[in-house]
């Protein structure tokens, strides 16, 4: 095993983030080479710590599982409320995620990425996130919504509030990562019918004139997207 292992832990060690159209490669690779250390070991110890250890394992696993439970509980009632929530939206409308960064502050926002796919099954709507990438996913959109979907991993996350100005004029240069992860964002308003800002009941960001609020949740509010006089053109 230990030419295997070598590998993994060069691959571990030089993973990137993105790899053949996929995202977090860094995080999973080391995962699998833990494991797969783990199951190349042989361990030799007398019979009172082979059983402690393994009381301390199932005591480990036990917390982890707990914790995660109340986490995803957590999870649960704020997506039920969503889901919800969803008989406000018109059948077929577009609806667009956004991050509002300040609100969110330092909680975790991956969670909600792909909330607003819940309402493709239940109110027939169109979603930029649905994961559709050509050669590694089955679905994909039917022009003309496919030039208003993120094409790869790397425009898999949510634009935020603060860079809608920026989208709406098409001005994708304001920033470093807007040409890379929202190309297809830019004169979202033109495009789009429904705005889900994600702002987990902090302090909200002011929003652009062109949206006007539908409806306000707990941890998210929908907005209507109004169109502008760049949308004739």
């Amino acid at each position: 095993m230990w030419g295997t292992l070598g590998l993994l832990l060069l691959g571990a060690v030089g993973a990137p983030e993105w790899a053949l159209g996929g995202w977090a490669v860094h995080l999973r690779l080391p995962a699998v080479f833990g494991a797969m250390l783990f199951a190349a070991t042989e361990f030799r110890m007398k019979p009172p710590v082979r059983a402690g250890l393994a009381a301390f394992a199932l005591a480990m696993i036990a917390v982890n599982a707990i914790r995660m439970t109340q986490n995803w509980l957590g999870y649960d009632q704020q997506y039920r409320e969503f889901q919800a929530a969803l008989e406000e939206i018109p059948r077929g409308a577009r609806l667009l995620t956004v991050l509002d960064g300040n609100a969110i502050g330092e909680r975790a926002d991956q969670p909600y990425w792909h909330m607003a796919e819940f309402a493709i099954p239940e109110r027939g709507v169109f979603t930029p996130l649905l994961f559709t990438t050509k050669g590694q996913h089955v679905v994909q959109w039917n022009e003309p919504l496919a030039r208003y979907a993120a094409k790869t991993a790397e425009q898999g996350s949510p634009p935020d509030v603060d860079e809608l100005a920026y989208l709406a004029r098409g001005e994708l240069d304001a920033d470093d990562t807007m040409r890379t992860a929202v190309p297809y964002l830019a004169h979202f308003q033109c495009h789009f019918d429904i705005a889900v800002v994600v702002h987990l009941g902090g302090k909200r960001t002011p929003v652009p004139a062109m949206l006007r609020l539908r409806q306000n949740g707990s941890f998210f509010s929908f907005y209507d997207i109004l169109r502008d006089e760049s949308c004739r053109r």
